[in-house]
């Protein structure tokens, strides 16, 4: 893919690509840490491991049990995402 394919030009794509580089570290690659200031709660989890049937509940009673209705919210749109195609 071209330069030509993302952006109208140069000077956008060196604009996105420094704001790309302010939250990750672009030289680096999963499984290490991507983000420059990552939160203190940030995981990275095995694709297959989030689709088992035990993370989604455990991912859930986490959410509840700090009372983040949004990340709850979010788990189940990401379910349902997923069973629907």
């Amino acid at each position: 893919m071209t330069i030509d394919a993302l952006t109208s030009d140069r000077a956008e794509y060196e604009h996105i690509r420094t704001l790309v580089d302010s939250v990750f570290a672009l030289d680096l690659r999963l499984p290490n840490m991507v983000f420059r200031k990552p939160g203190p709660n940030t995981i990275f989890t095995d694709f297959q491991v989030a689709l088992s049937d035990e993370f989604w509940p455990a991912t859930q009673a986490l959410a509840r049990t700090h009372g983040d209705e949004s990340a709850h919210k979010a788990a189940g749109s990401f379910l349902l995402a997923l069973m629907t195609g």
